[in-house]
């Protein structure tokens, strides 16, 4: 009998199936393919832990002008990666925990990558990617970046298509899905004054709800909201956030379950990304977003 299915049986019976052993067994049994092991790498995410020794930040960057129009680019940077140290890019969706490893690289001394694709490797300036299919309004993505070393990891948070509401001084009201159906959201809010008494006016369909709260110290509070409606699989809510200081409402609204579908097939775009490390990208490093939307 095969030795690795021997290792992979003893754990099962002496350990128990957890989730986190299945991994492990699966990492196993399956062959590394390409230039660097695909589900090995999902382990090294899942077991990730934060740190303050590097970042990962996505801002809009330059824009872009093909034959086919001129797009916004999000630009993926980390800054102080250890040099010649392997690393996991990854993209994972928070409200169901799928991991997706896009490669491994090392940031070398040059300013440039070396990069582990299962196609091949290579060293380039950056990684760029096309960012489009999966997405839903108000879903969030983090992209990790995540030491195969130290499992030293840091985050920037994605959410392609906001569901976001904002006031004349700064005020942000923002839904964010946190249920797999669409059927639950978190409510982050800021910009508020420090303590501020806030009253929030819940409504979807007939169900009407009215809550008293208090922003914290920075003007900031988050709460949780259920816009079900028994009966149907979706539809559009409305949060409005009544100050009590004389300043203008904000009025949020919302769409869940099927509603986030159709609000997401409006709204469908291509997010160009462009990765890297230890620089900010320089023109030139725009070359391969290019020849992917072209």
């Amino acid at each position: 009998m095969n030795i690795n299915y021997l290792i992979a049986l003893t754990i099962l019976l002496v350990s128990g199936c957890t989730i986190n052993q299945q991994n492990r067994i699966h990492e196993l049994l399956v062959k590394k393919t390409g230039y660097y092991p695909r589900v090995k790498d999902v382990q090294v995410v899942l077991d990730r832990k934060d740190t303050d020794a590097f970042s990962l930040s996505l801002k809009e960057g330059m824009s872009l002008s093909t034959h086919k129009g001129v797009y916004p680019v999000l630009v993926l940077k980390a800054e102080n990666i250890p040099i010649n140290k392997r690393f996991v890019l990854a993209r994972i969706d928070r409200v169901t925990g799928r991991i997706d490893p896009q490669c491994e690289f090392e940031a070398l001394e040059n300013g440039s990558l070396k990069i582990y694709r299962q196609t091949g490797i290579s060293c380039e300036q950056e990684i760029p990617f096309i960012a489009s299919e999966g997405f839903k309004a108000g879903y969030p993505i983090d992209y990790a970046i995540v030491s195969k070393e130290t499992y030293a990891s840091a985050t920037a948070e994605f959410i392609p298509y906001p569901i976001v509401v904002a006031g004349d001084e700064g005020e942000k009201v923002e839904a964010v899905v946190s249920h797999p159906m669409g059927t639950h959201f978190q409510i982050r809010a800021s910009g508020f004054h420090p303590s501020e008494r806030l009253t929030l006016v819940h409504t979807s369909g007939d169900l009407k709800e009215e809550t008293e709260i208090s922003a914290d110290r920075t003007g900031s509070f988050e709460i949780g909201l259920n816009p079900i409606i028994l009966g149907k699989l979706g539809g559009e809510a409305q949060l409005v956030v009544q100050r009590s200081e004389g300043k203008g409402d904000l009025v949020l609204e919302y769409p869940w379950g099927t509603g986030l579908e159709k609000k997401t097939w409006h709204e469908r775009a291509i997010f160009p990304i462009v990765f890297v490390a230890n620089h900010d990208p320089e023109e030139q490093d725009y070359v391969g977003l290019i020849a992917l939307l072209e």
